[in-house]
């Protein structure tokens, strides 16, 4: 078994951890993981990768044509707000992927990461995407 999915392995034993111990609300299928978010019916889509000693955390928060009329004005606001958004929120990125569609980051090393720190950076992905997804759209498409 390769380091890199030992490490994996290690991630999900952490996060199974948490979901046992109701630290964090949802499930786990795979490299996927589903946060409800505290005190809410609404739930937060969440993939887990690891490669080259780095955790990646992503959600998708929205598909860009869906939160924006079209135009070049609507989608600079649209980049501007996440540019404002990034600045002010450092712990996630936010940025627009090659399938043109909104994307929150969070990345930590796997030699750092423990139960503490990858809650603390799961849920505050999970909340942060979510908040910025009713922002947009209003509603919860994840």
């Amino acid at each position: 078994m390769s380091t890199d999915a030992i490490q994996l392995d290690s991630l999900y034993r952490e996060i199974d951890g948490l979901l046992a111990a109701k630290r964090i609300r949802g499930f786990r299928d795979g490299n996927h993981l589903l946060i409800r978010l505290y005190r809410s019916d609404r739930t937060q889509k969440i993939r887990l990768t690891q490669k080259d000693g780095t955790f990646r955390f992503t959600s998708i928060v929205a598909k860009v044509k869906d939160v924006i009329p079209g135009g070049i004005n609507a989608r600079n606001d649209l980049l501007f707000r996440i540019l404002r958004r990034n600045a002010l929120k450092p712990v996630v990125a936010l940025h627009i992927d090659a399938k043109d569609r909104i994307v929150g980051e969070v990345t930590c090393t796997t030699s750092s990461a423990h139960h503490a720190e990858i809650e603390f950076y799961l849920t505050t992905l999970a909340r942060d995407c979510d908040r910025f997804e009713y922002i947009l759209s209003g509603s919860d498409r994840n």
